[in-house]
């Protein structure tokens, strides 16, 4: 976060600094807060970290349930790690029934990954319940506060509502399809694409229409199976006759935290109760990089290059075919040092490439000589990018992150490139355009002014919000009142289609009167005609 410049007054910085001061005292009590992340990569946990050691240092009592503890002990934060939960995923795993995103991208059906992951909800939420271990851990424990990875893990809202806990959901991504009715989030997609099907800015009919539909059809979905089915879940689970439905208990969701920020994504009308906090995993001091690394990088001439295809996308799954492509190209930049994040290092690599399996990548990209970064478009890689201003070059395989790759090349801080039909030469002119074309480094640059030019930081906002729904007795009055309405009524159908009727009625009526006027004065011009003719008749009669 960046302090005033030097022409401010200095009344100004003293009340900033007093206000940062004052924001480091606790005035919330300490209270014991769940994170749950049932459904959700090591890239959710990573999203969701900053806050749950924020809230931990401040003096909560934090636990996370989570299928995956991270290595190191912190004694300050409580791990549960549903034991069936993770047996079902690793029986997953052994017996190849994993989802082959890269397969699904190259048959065309990148929209169907969507659609399948409501299924591990409902999945998670069924071997949790399944589990006696898990039940009398639950009953075993109280809970003030539940935050919700915002990735299907409505399972959470049962916890809460046992515990009479409030709930905050926790998008790790931007605004999401399913998020926008529960909210009251305006309807804005005319102009903001949907993100399963990433379309460009300027949208056609149909394009808009598919982006105005969606959200209504994940409403349905969700309203009428989706969250019916958690309930009978929660309900046999708890061996329960009587429980709320899941529609209502979102309803009652005291905040929506999202990952996201204006300078990156699209400008959004968001109501007081979605609060974004893009960049909260964001840690603003770079540590020094193994003495290994820097010796590498220091030995190139040109910089270097870093890649990486996150924690969930093994670049090693991908095709022979594809990785060699890949592989050649960067082979043609013998100047170039190329820091990879791989769980196998490729035979025969020169001694310009330096692999691992994992990687310190905020400190990489912080370090003054990377050039570029090569990456899947996740969000926590392209906010780490835009926090270091380092332009991309954008391989998206599922999920939002064509998204977030349309965002890049939109704004003209990188390049999208398809991995699946991965042709060389386009990836060498990529790769020669982001590292010779000045508008990408400078593009990048005003993303990264924009982005950090904020009052406070990310997490001092997520930390400050649910303190504040701690504080509070609800945040009823935070929440818009189309949370309660239909969705044809908060987007006026019928109000619409009343102004239609009327104005075709009025049309009609308008047609209706001007054909009888007109036929009633043909029918008197037809009879003075006739009764003309008749006269005249009548004339010649008597000259004769």
């Amino acid at each position: 976060m960046n302090l005033p410049s030097s022409g401010c007054s200095v009344t100004a910085v003293a009340m900033f600094l007093g206000l940062l001061l004052a924001s480091t005292v606790p005035i919330t009590e300490c209270a014991n807060i769940l994170f749950f992340i049932g459904v959700g990569g090591k890239s959710h946990r990573i999203a969701m970290t900053p806050l749950v050691n924020g809230l931990a240092e401040e003096g909560h009592s934090v636990t996370v349930l989570t299928v995956e503890k991270p290595d190191g002990n912190d004694s300050k934060i409580n791990y549960y790690v549903p034991k069936e939960v993770v047996k079902h995923f690793a029986e997953m795993r052994t017996s190849g029934s994993i989802i082959d995103f890269y397969g699904m991208r190259s048959k065309g059906m990148t929209i169907a990954t969507w659609l399948i992951v409501p299924s591990f909800g409902t999945t998670v939420c069924e071997k949790l319940y399944e589990d006696p271990e898990y039940i009398a851990w639950l009953k075993s424990n109280k809970f003030d506060l539940v935050i919700v990875d915002g990735l299907f893990n409505e399972c959470g809202y049962g916890i809460a509502h046992l515990h009479n806990a409030k709930i905050i959901v926790f998008s790790v991504s931007s605004v999401l399809p399913w998020g926008i009715e529960p909210f009251g989030i305006p309807d804005e997609s005319s102009s903001i694409t949907d993100m399963m099907f990433h379309f460009p800015n300027q949208m056609n009919f149909f394009q808009r229409l598919f982006s105005a539909v969606m959200p209504i059809v994940w409403q349905m979905y969700r309203e009428y199976l989706y969250l019916p089915r958690l309930n009978r879940i929660t309900k046999d689970g708890l061996g329960l006759d009587d429980f709320p439905s899941f529609t209502e208990l979102e309803r009652n969701v005291s905040l929506s935290l999202v990952n996201t920020h204006v300078a990156q994504e699209f400008p959004r009308s968001l109501p007081p109760n979605v609060v974004p906090i893009g960049g909260i995993s964001w840690v603003a001091k770079r540590k020094a990089l193994p003495k290994k690394m820097e010796d590498f990088i220091n030995r190139g001439k040109e910089g270097f290059v870093y890649i990486s295809f996150g924690s969930f996308i093994d670049f090693t799954y991908f095709p022979d075919e594809i990785q060699q492509r890949f592989l050649n190209v960067l082979l043609k930049f013998p100047n170039i040092q190329f820091i990879w994040k791989l769980t196998k290092t490729p035979d025969n690599l020169p001694k310009n490439f330096y692999v691992d399996k994992w990687l310190p990548q905020q400190d990489i990209l912080l370090h003054p000589k990377i050039r570029a970064f090569i990456t899947h478009s996740g969000l926590g890689g392209v906010t780490e990018a835009i926090f270091s201003s380092v332009p991309l070059i954008c391989f998206p395989i599922f999920a939002e992150q064509d998204y977030n790759a349309n965002l890049v090349e939109q704004k003209e801080f990188g390049i999208k490139m398809e991995i699946v039909d991965l042709n060389e030469n386009e990836l060498e002119n990529a790769i020669l355009r982001i590292l010779g074309e000045k508008k990408f480094a400078e593009n990048m640059k005003k993303i990264t002014k924009q982005f950090q030019d904020r009052p406070f930081t990310a997490l001092h906002s997520g930390l400050w919000w649910t303190n504040f729904v701690l504080r509070q007795e609800n945040t009823d009055y935070m929440r818009p009142p189309s949370v309660n309405q239909s969705w044809w009524i908060k987007r006026q159908i019928d109000v619409w289609i009343f102004v239609v009727v009327f104005l075709i009625s009025i049309n009609s009526l308008t047609i209706y009167v001007f054909v009888k006027l007109v036929k009633r004065c043909c029918f008197r011009s037809d009879n003075a005609t006739l009764e003309g003719g008749d006269i005249s008749k009548q004339g010649k009669s008597k000259l004769n």
